[in-house]
C-alpha cells in the first residue's frame, strides 16, 4: 500500500487552523450569557407619591381658670358628734360628711341648693333638682318632675335610712341636708373637728373651686388651618378661638376627668398634659427629602419637568409631608431634581 505524507508546509497550515477553531470554540463555551430579563434596568429618576390621612396631632399644656372659693357648710347648729371629712378624701352624693348631735347630715348634689323643707305638692326648680339627684341615685323619685309628690318623700326616706338616719315624715327636712355643689368632691382642708359646736351656714370644709376656664398654657405653631379637637383622656371637647375653652358643658367634661381633677386639688401641678389634633383629617401627600426644593420662603417639588408648590407640614423616618395648595397632587415626582429650580 502506498503511504500517505504531507509536506511541512501544510502540516503547518494544518495545525494553525486547528488552533484557532480551538480557540474560538473556547470562547463561545466560556464567554458568560445573559438573557434580557436579568439585565439591570435603567435607574428610575421618578418616584411615585403616596397619600395618607393626617391629624397634625400634637401635644400641649393645660391649666385651669377658677371662680371664687367654695366651702361644704353646716345646715344645723349642734355639736359635732361624728366627721367623715378628711383631706384629700372624696365627699359623695348620697354620703354622710358628719353628723351633729347624733343626727347625721345627707350631703346632695343639687344643681340648685335646697333653701326650704320640702312638702308634698310643693313645686319649683329645687324640688326638680331634688327629684332628679334622687333619681340619679336609685331611690325612685319622679326623675322629671318639678312637683313634691308622696314618691319624692319615700326616696328621700330611703336614702336617709342608708346613712343611718331616723324616720322621715311628711317632707324632706332641710336641716338634714348639706348642699354638695357636685356628686363627688375631694375636701381641700377641712376647718371643724368632733367636738366643735356649729352653727348654721358655718364653714366646716374647703372644697375645690370653681373652674370656669380652661386655657392652653401656650399655642402651638399650627402647620394646618382648621378647627382643633382637644383631647385629655376620655374627654374630647372644641378648642375655641385664643386656645380657651369657656363652654360650660366642655369644661365640665374637662374637669370630670382625672388628670384635671388631681391638678384642681395639687397646687404644685398646676398644668396638665393634652393632646390637640384637627377636627377633620386632611389627606397629606408622602415623597422622600430629596424631591423637595426649598427656597427662602416656598416649597416645591418638581413633577413632568415643572416645579408644583407644596407646604411642608410634617416630616420621619426618611419621608416628608406635604400639602399640595391646589388639593391635587401629582402621580410621580423628580427624586432628585435640580437644586437650583425656581419654586416660583
Amino acid at each position: 500500500m502506498k503511504k500517505l505524507s504531507l509536506s511541512v508546509p501544510i502540516l503547518a497550515v494544518y495545525t494553525l487552523c486547528f488552533l484557532l477553531l480551538g480557540g474560538v470554540a473556547a470562547v463561545v463555551i466560556v464567554q458568560p450569557f445573559a438573557p434580557e430579563s436579568l439585565k439591570s434596568a435603567p435607574e428610575s429618576s421618578e418616584i411615585a407619591v403616596t397619600q395618607r390621612e393626617f391629624s397634625d396631632e400634637m401635644p400641649v399644656q393645660l391649666k385651669a381658670s377658677f371662680g371664687a372659693e367654695r366651702h361644704l357648710v353646716s345646715s344645723v347648729a349642734g355639736r359635732i358628734t361624728s366627721l367623715e371629712l378628711v383631706q384629700g378624701k372624696p365627699i359623695k352624693s348620697g354620703s354622710s360628711p358628719m353628723a351633729v348631735e347624733g343626727q347625721p347630715l345627707l350631703a346632695l348634689a343639687t344643681e340648685v341648693p335646697l333653701w326650704r323643707d320640702i312638702k308634698i305638692g310643693l313645686q319649683g326648680p329645687d324640688v326638680a333638682a331634688l327629684n332628679r339627684e334622687l333619681n340619679r341615685l336609685g331611690y325612685g323619685s319622679p326623675k322629671s318632675s318639678a312637683r313634691a309628690t308622696s314618691q319624692t318623700i319615700a326616696a328621700f326616706a330611703r336614702c336617709y335610712a342608708k346613712i343611718g338616719g331616723g324616720k322621715i315624715r311628711g317632707a324632706v327636712p332641710i336641716d338634714r341636708v348639706i348642699w354638695l355643689p357636685k356628686a363627688d368632691m375631694s375636701v381641700l382642708t377641712t376647718q371643724v373637728s368632733v367636738g366643735d359646736y356649729v352653727n348654721p351656714q358655718q364653714q366646716v370644709a374647703k372644697l375645690p373651686p370653681q373652674v370656669e376656664s380652661i386655657q392652653l398654657v401656650s399655642m402651638p405653631r399650627l402647620r394646618l388651618s382648621g378647627d382643633r379637637i382637644l383631647t385629655l383622656g376620655k374627654a374630647q371637647v372644641p378648642l375655641e378661638e385664643g386656645g380657651e375653652i369657656t363652654d360650660k358643658e366642655s369644661v365640665a367634661k374637662l374637669v370630670a376627668t382625672s388628670q384635671l381633677a388631681a391638678s384642681i386639688v395639687d397646687p404644685e401641678h398646676p398644668n396638665v398634659s393634652a393632646t390637640l389634633r384637627l377636627a377633620k383629617p386632611v389627606t397629606i401627600s408622602i415623597v422622600p427629602p430629596s424631591s423637595v426644593v426649598k427656597t427662602e420662603d416656598k416649597a416645591c417639588v418638581v413633577a413632568d419637568g415643572s416645579p408644583v408648590p407644596v407646604k411642608i407640614v410634617g416630616s420621619g423616618q426618611g419621608q416628608t409631608f406635604l400639602v399640595f395648595p391646589d388639593g391635587k397632587a401629582p402621580k410621580q415626582v423628580e427624586i432628585r431634581p435640580d437644586r437650583q429650580a425656581s419654586c416660583g
